[in-house]
């Protein structure tokens, strides 16, 4: 399946992520990334609730802090994500199952964890996230809309209602990626 999201991401601080979650309860989800040579090129098996789903996430642009993406995902079989793990994802696979014309092959570079907490606000269905992986535990809001306009209000209404100053965040992959690069750097 195909489609193309307008996503806001907001980077929170903990008291900031605590102040929107309150006592709600979490669903985990496990992303499973892989290398690629392009970094807005995206590959993840996201494993929820049971159910694994292989994505491929092209980056259009940014702008205003909202980006655009093509999006393509498939729901697979835990043995098959398992298989996929273990021995990378080759671009006859991704192109067969997308029809994306990638080259290459894409080795497996790790796992980072979620716990997302989704949270009505006003129009707004904000996905309130804390991130685990590497050493490194951080939080963010994301929230889809099909008009920028609206997000761009919606960092406003945040202001007023939370106190969050916008601070934009980077998609999951590229600090979980920057991080793996730092830790390799480092040893």
């Amino acid at each position: 399946m195909k489609q193309q999201e307008q996503e806001l991401k907001i980077s929170l601080t903990q008291d900031q992520y605590q102040a929107l979650v309150g006592d709600a309860v979490g669903q985990v989800q496990e992303n499973f990334y892989f290398y690629t040579p392009n970094p807005d090129v995206m590959v993840r098996i996201r494993q929820k609730n049971c159910v694994f789903q292989l994505t491929v996430k092209r980056r259009i642009s940014q702008t205003g802090g909202v980006w655009l993406c093509d999006e393509h995902n498939q729901t697979i079989d835990q043995k098959y994500a398992q298989i996929l793990v273990d021995k990378g994802i080759s671009a006859q696979i991704l192109n067969q199952t997308f029809e994306l014309g990638l080259t290459g092959n894409f080795p497996f570079a790790g796992m980072l964890k979620t716990i997302r907490t989704k949270k009505q606000f006003d129009q707004f269905l904000l996905e309130i996230d804390k991130n685990e992986y590497l050493g490194v535990c951080d939080f963010e809001l994301e929230c889809e809309h099909q008009s920028s306009q609206e997000l761009q209000r919606l960092i406003l209404m945040l202001k007023q209602a939370y106190d969050i100053d916008y601070c934009p965040s980077l998609a999951k992959s590229q600090r979980f990626f920057q991080r793996l690069k730092e830790n390799v750097t480092q040893n």
